[in-house]
């Protein structure tokens, strides 16, 4: 991170023509990397924003909600354009556009340090991205924050404490869906999908034994011996080469359906799409009260 007001201007406008460095904010900027993923190049720009503002804010302040969520390393959906801070009292009157302040009493139960920064508790990071996000974005969030640990009861006795009512219904229903079992955000966007068509909750990472192997599957309804698999990319590209890898997850698909187990895959275009799939899945489990 390199602010402006530690610079010679020469030196500054010497790393902006050359096209080295990149503008994150007004007076910080950071080199430029070139990152093929969208997703992660859109996470480290969110970030070196946080940290922008960080640097030039010479107050104490609390990064809150989706500011709080990637410095705790959980997953953030779609472009973020400002950073949340949480004070005791409002900014001044030439606070920054790109700054939402929240104003707000934080024991400190309900704050912690990451990455030398103050930031809100996970259990507290959870609640306040689950009332302020639409719910499809506040499950993700929440889904990961219990599976790296965030206390669930925790999370609801901070809930019953908010005080406004806007965005605490949507949180309710968040929080009783959420589920640390959960292992990526592609994962908790197919069960949303299939909470929200109204199907029976789903068991994650479900044990299923198929011809002496035991395998764990994403989604599934033991009662019914359906399985639900999320194929992301990265299940096909982190070990040794794709070809390999598709062809141990064939055989571990033939095994389960020898052991009469129904297998339905989802990838990320179908989570675009997904009534197909959800009406296969109506299909398999049958019909519901």
């Amino acid at each position: 991170m390199h602010l402006a007001r530690e610079l010679p201007r020469a030196e500054l406008a010497a790393h902006l023509r050359d096209g080295r460095w990149e503008k994150i904010r007004h007076g910080a900027y950071v080199e430029k990397i070139e990152i093929p993923d969208a997703y992660e190049q859109q996470r480290q720009r969110a970030l070196a924003h946080v940290a922008a503002v960080g640097r030039q804010n010479v107050r104490e302040r609390v990064f809150s909600h989706v500011s709080a969520a990637l410095l705790h390393g959980l997953p953030v959906m779609g472009p973020v354009s400002q950073v949340h801070l949480a004070q005791t009292s409002p900014g001044g009157a030439r606070d920054a556009s790109d700054v939402r302040r929240h104003f707000v009493e934080l024991p400190d139960s309900q704050v912690t340090s990451r990455h030398g920064l103050l930031v809100t508790s996970l259990e507290r990071t959870l609640v306040d991205c689950a009332t302020a996000l639409p719910r499809r974005q506040g499950l993700v969030i929440a889904d990961a924050a219990l599976h790296v640990g965030a206390d669930h009861d925790e999370c609801s006795r901070i809930l019953e404490g908010v005080r406004s009512a806007r965005g605490v219904v949507a949180a309710r229903w968040v929080l009783a869906a959420s589920d640390p079992g959960t292992e990526s955000a592609g994962e908790t966007l197919a069960r949303f999908e299939v909470l929200l068509a109204g199907l029976p909750r789903p068991v994650t990472q479900l044990r299923v034994e198929a011809e002496s192997h035991v395998y764990w599957a994403d989604l599934g309804w033991p009662e019914h011996r359906v399985l639900l698999e999320y194929d992301g990319k990265a299940k096909y590209e982190a070990n040794g080469r794709a070809s390999a890898a598709v062809l141990a997850e064939k055989r571990r698909q033939d095994r389960l359906e020898a052991a009469g187990w129904t297998v339905v895959r989802v990838a990320s275009p179908d989570l675009r799409r997904p009534t197909p799939w959800l009406a296969r899945l109506a299909t398999i489990l049958g019909p519901r009260p």
